[in-house]
């Protein structure tokens, strides 16, 4: 099962989905959240107050679509291209990051985002 959501900036909807495993509950216990985007590459992130440990699906390679939650950061991040790390075209993050969702829809909307463009997340 996975909860939907939303992403929205000015020109940018993009609709995801979180899954109902235990760090996508505990992010989507902190929505809606609001915070300006730190850009690396195809990574968008956002800070969050939410503080969860890292989980079984932890890992440094991701797909393009991927949403993850970053346990070092407490971070909220958008993959939709490869990042300063990424050797080939999938995104390589600097930390481990648990994969808590996915893309659905509006993902090449992303390239609008600017760092420090605030970014809202909730239920959609």
């Amino acid at each position: 099962m996975s909860i939907p959501i939303a992403l929205t900036a000015p020109s940018v909807l993009v609709e995801a989905r979180i899954e109902e495993n235990r760090t996508g509950v505990g992010v989507m216990a902190g929505l809606p959240l609001e915070a300006p985007a730190e850009v690396w590459g195809g990574e968008i992130s956002l800070r969050t107050q939410v503080r969860l440990p890292t989980d079984e699906s932890a890992a440094f390679e991701l797909q393009v679509g991927d949403i993850g939650y970053c346990p070092s950061t407490g971070s909220i991040t958008i993959y939709s291209g490869p990042t300063p790390y990424s050797t080939e075209l999938k995104p390589v993050d600097s930390y481990l990051v648990n994969r808590i969702g996915r893309v659905m829809e509006g993902l090449e909307q992303i390239e609008r985002v600017r760092p420090g463009t605030v970014i809202r997340i909730a239920w959609f």
